[in-house]
């Protein structure tokens, strides 16, 4: 009798299993959510090679498979790696691209869909960069510089004189403008790539400034007025020339004395001339002189 139902319900399972496979099938757990605390952007790369990866359980879920490695779609076998944990650490990583790969499998129903998430890593220095000085001397040198980085690549520049920045972000070639200090100077390079890792190399370079003339007054500075400017100041300075001889002359004129007649005592005529009474004076007499008599005569 325990054989026959035995039997009978082996027949019973044998002829269910097939519907219940279907049915775990079509329940088949949900996607899994995945995040990272030390590599929160799946497309941005970062200087760190210590990884946190953590994962949501979707409803009904009692265990996942995960595989971490450098291929981009990779699916994790049927095995379990856990059942109660949703994070993991992984420490020490190449540098490059990594993927984590899991899937979640519920009580009713087999694996889910497999979650991808990328994680970008580049802890390398980009190479030194290469930088050369086109126009040594001068207050506005200009350099050109290059440099590499098998990672991430090359982001970007940045540009320092004597220790302080000049161009947060710059391209090659790059002029430093207006050095007003002669003398030796350091230009600096910095090379950033895309994780933020950098590397840089100096360049010391000598600046002359020529010297003011010793006379800097207005008459010794260049004059850079355009053509028609001059022709301009040409024309006004000739029309005051000639203004000024025509004022001159009428002056000039106005004040040459004009020849008048003159009357009979001397005076212009039409200018009446007021005659002055002098007193007269007595004619003063000589002295008479003694007569002479007939006998006093000198016969000369």
């Amino acid at each position: 009798m325990k054989k026959s139902l035995i039997l009978f319900g082996g027949l019973i399972l044998f002829i269910l299993a097939p519907s219940l496979t279907l049915a775990a099938d079509a329940t088949a757990s949900g996607i899994v959510t995945v995040s990272s605390s030390t590599h929160p952007d799946s497309s941005t790369w970062y200087a760190k090679s210590d990884v946190s990866i953590s994962w949501s359980r979707p409803d009904g879920a009692y265990g996942f498979s995960f595989k971490f490695d450098q291929v981009p779609h990779t699916v994790p076998n049927d095995s379990l790696d856990t059942t109660i944990t949703t994070t993991k650490k992984f420490t020490d990583l190449s540098d490059g691209t990594w993927y984590f790969h899991i899937k979640a499998r519920s009580l009713t129903a087999g694996f889910g869909p497999t979650t991808t998430f990328p994680v970008l890593i580049d802890t390398t220095k980009p190479a030194a960069p290469q930088v050369q000085l086109t126009n040594d001397g001068t207050q506005n040198p200009v350099i050109s510089f290059t440099s590499e980085d098998k990672g991430s690549g090359v982001d970007y520049y940045q540009i320092l004189l004597d220790g302080e920045t000049v161009a947060g972000k710059a391209m090659s070639p790059y002029t430093i403008k207006n050095i007003e200090t002669p003398g030796k100077h350091i230009v600096e390079v910095a090379a950033y790539d895309r994780a933020g890792n950098l590397q840089s190399t100096t360049l010391p370079i000598q600046i002359s400034i020529p010297e003011p003339p010793a006379d800097s007054g207005l008459l010794n500075q260049p004059l850079t007025l355009p053509v028609y400017t001059w022709l301009v100041l040409n024309l006004l300075a000739l029309f005051l020339a000639v203004w000024l001889w025509i004022v001159l002359a009428r002056r000039k004129k106005q004040n040459v004395p004009v020849s008048k007649p003159i009357s009979e005592n001397g005076a212009p005529v039409g200018i009446q001339v007021k005659t002055v009474s002098r007193p007269r004076k007595r004619p003063t007499r000589s002295p008479r002189k003694p007569r002479l008599k007939q006998d006093d005569k000198i016969f000369e």
